[in-house]
C-alpha cells in the first residue's frame, strides 16, 4: 500500500496498530489481550514496528507540501474512521450468514468535516439493510459480493482448513444500503 501512496499507507498501517489497541478507542476490543503471555513479545515487536512506521510516513507526508494537510490530526483520524467503517462492515456481511444478521451500531462514523456520529444497521428485508443516520451522500448503494459459507463446527481440530474451503462453492451475495 505505502509503495502506491503513503497516505494509504498510513492510514493502512494505524488500522493493523488499532487492531491491538481498541481502534484507538472507538472500540473497546483490543486484540493484544487476547494474544497468549508467551507469545505476546512477537506482537509487541510488530507494534513497535509499526509506530517506527507510521513516524516514517508522517514525516515523509509532512515534508511534501501537497501532502502535509493530511496528516493534521482531524484529517488524518477522519480517513482513520472511515476506513473503521468500512472494515467493521465488510466483518458483518462477511463473518455472518445473511439469515443470523441483526441490527448492529458503529460508533464514531464521521458524519460531516466536524461531527461523528453511531451509526445503526438494521435489516429491512431481502438482502436490504438501513442504517441511521444515514453517512453517505447517495442513497441507495449497491454492493455485490463473493464468498463461501464455511460453518466453523463444520471444521474438526484435525481438519484441513484449505480442503475445506476449496470444495466449498463461491455464492454472491447482493445488498443494498438505504438511509432510515
Amino acid at each position: 500500500m505505502t509503495r502506491r501512496n503513503a497516505y494509504c499507507g498510513l492510514i493502512s498501517s494505524m488500522h493493523s496498530w488499532g487492531l491491538y489497541n481498541g481502534r484507538y478507542g472507538i472500540s473497546n476490543k483490543a486484540l493484544i489481550e487476547s494474544i497468549p503471555a508467551q507469545e505476546r513479545p512477537l506482537a509487541t515487536r510488530m507494534l513497535v514496528g509499526e509506530m517506527t512506521r507510521l513516524a516514517r510516513l508522517k514525516m515523509q507526508l509532512a515534508n511534501d507540501p501537497t501532502t502535509a494537510g493530511c496528516i493534521e490530526e482531524t484529517n488524518l483520524f477522519k480517513s482513520y474512521k472511515h476506513l473503521q467503517l468500512f472494515d467493521t462492515l465488510a466483518h458483518y456481511f462477511n463473518r455472518t450468514h445473511e439469515a443470523a444478521r441483526g441490527e448492529t451500531q458503529f460508533p464514531q462514523v464521521p458524519m460531516s468535516p466536524d461531527r461523528v456520529a453511531t451509526v445503526t444497521l438494521r435489516p429491512v428485508g431481502s438482502s436490504r439493510y438501513a442504517l441511521s443516520p444515514y453517512p453517505f451522500n447517495r442513497d441507495p448503494l449497491d454492493f455485490e459480493f463473493a464468498g463461501r459459507y464455511v460453518e466453523p463446527t463444520r471444521l474438526g481440530v484435525d481438519e484441513n482448513w484449505q480442503a475445506v474451503f476449496a470444495c466449498t462453492p463461491i455464492q454472491w451475495q447482493m445488498l443494498r444500503l438505504t438511509g432510515g
